[in-house]
């Protein structure tokens, strides 16, 4: 089950240029208009328990605890996170286990800069597709970005948007804090909603102290974050990246004309179909490791550079060369 909230929270991550220009920075982050907030919230629906999300100066927090049913079996999960300018941990308090990886939004947010208009662009509708491939590999609706009214919960304005089946309003004043979020994920129904919200307060500073006891590994290949940040960026914005988006949503598109040819389907075909469909999905991205697929990026972008110099350091000999070679002026 963590799985699946993880790889939504993936999708949220992709998701949400859906609906900014393309010249946008998807990768630097709206500091809002507070110097710190503090959020608790309720679960509820299949998830039921409490959340917290502090944010102070450049450290956010977000803890909660739930509890659902799954394959016959009541169970409950805590799950924690804690984004540093320098990094990026999560993991489970319970289970004394997580993950420690670089934070590689600046060197990111750098690279986006440094992208042509159209490699922008590109960039931006393939983190689209990619959230759209997701999605539906996890049973839900394709994913397209609609803004609809503010709302007011505990006390603070958000803005509400729509992504296929999910929703998410955040803070006006602190863009990065969601004050209610929804949807569906595996059969799962899932909800959390504000209670209380504490503006430009003393948060307790031990709310961003890490977990004592808990062992912290990072994935193997993260040597380089900067470059691989910046590999990764390019990585979005290559035109491989979109042929390969292409191909998984022509294989989507294919199953839903071949359902219309076949016409009326009963319930049980319609399951069976909706099935295939997130099969196919499923296929397209189940050898997806980000962080192999990173680390590939960032060694794509480093040899680049290198084969770069390496034809400079050509040039370079060959003008000297050239240099050498040429006939001395007679006086």
């Amino acid at each position: 089950m963590r799985r699946a909230l993880s790889a939504l929270t993936f999708v949220g991550l992709v998701a949400v240029p859906t609906s900014a220009a393309a010249q946008q920075n998807p990768f630097r982050l709206d500091r809002g208009k507070v110097r710190s907030v503090e959020v608790h919230s309720e679960m509820t629906g299949d998830l039921k328990g409490t959340a917290l999300t502090a944010l102070a100066g450049d450290r956010m927090v977000t803890r909660s605890t739930s509890t659902g049913k799954f394959f016959g079996k009541v169970s409950t999960t805590e799950s924690w996170s804690l984004v540093t300018p320098e990094w990026l941990y999560a993991g489970n308090p319970t289970e004394a286990k997580g993950t420690k990886m670089p934070n590689m939004l600046g060197a990111m947010a750098k690279e986006f800069d440094e992208l042509s208009r159209d490699e922008k662009k590109r960039a931006v509708k393939n983190m689209a597709d990619m959230a759209e491939v997701l999605a539906r590999a996890f049973g839900g609706a394709p994913l397209q970005g609609e803004k609809r009214t503010k709302r007011t919960i505990a006390g603070e304005e958000c803005q509400e948007q729509a992504f296929g089946g999910f929703t998410t309003c955040t803070m006006t004043k602190a863009p990065q804090i969601a004050l209610h979020s929804s949807g569906k994920m595996m059969c799962i129904r899932f909800e959390q909603t504000a209670t209380s919200v504490k503006l430009d307060s003393e948060v307790d500073p031990s709310l961003f102290e890490l977990p004592k006891g808990m062992v912290f590994t990072t994935p193997q290949g993260i040597t380089s974050p900067d470059s691989i940040g910046r590999g990764f960026v390019r990585y979005l914005a290559s035109e491989a990246l979109t042929d390969s988006l292409a191909a998984a949503k022509a294989r989507d598109a294919a199953a839903q004309k071949q359902a219309a040819a076949d016409g009326n389907l009963t319930p049980a075909q319609t399951d069976s179909l909706q099935e295939a469909q997130s099969q196919a999905a499923c296929e397209a991205i189940r050898d997806i490791d980000v962080g192999k697929m990173m680390v590939s990026a960032s060694n794509a972008i480093l040899k680049a550079m290198a084969d770069a110099a390496v034809d400079e350091a050509k040039k370079a000999a060959g003008n000297k060369l050239k240099g050498l070679l040429r006939k001395p002026k007679i006086p």
